[in-house]
């Protein structure tokens, strides 16, 4: 899935972002996991009668597939500063948290 995200920090330790997962990439991927499914489920194995198993085209049209994500969330920077190695290599970091809502469609 490609994954874009905007954001705004209002301060140093506090931003608002919304992320979304826009294209996916992969949205008929198969696995050996669907091969076994669809070998135990091929029409012949039902008992006489027994219309309780879907056929593989109706359990592949009822899988879910998820189309585009979209995550607006609040990002908390308690922790930051810098450092450097030796000298002569300086690194920033910073610890992150985020709160914020998943919405799947």
């Amino acid at each position: 899935m490609l994954n874009l995200r905007l954001g705004y920090h209002i301060t140093d330790w506090i931003g608002v972002s919304v992320s979304a997962g826009l294209l996916n990439v992969t949205p008929n991927w198969r696995s050996s996991f669907n091969d076994q499914l669809n070998s135990a489920i091929a029409p012949g194995n039902n008992a006489p009668g027994d219309v309780k198993t879907p056929t593989p085209a109706n359990a592949a049209a009822a899988e879910n597939r998820i189309g585009m994500v979209i995550l607006p969330q609040v990002d908390l920077v308690p922790f930051t500063g810098k450092f450097s190695l030796f000298g002569k290599l300086f690194m920033n970091y910073d610890f992150t948290s985020w709160l914020g809502l998943l919405l799947s469609i």
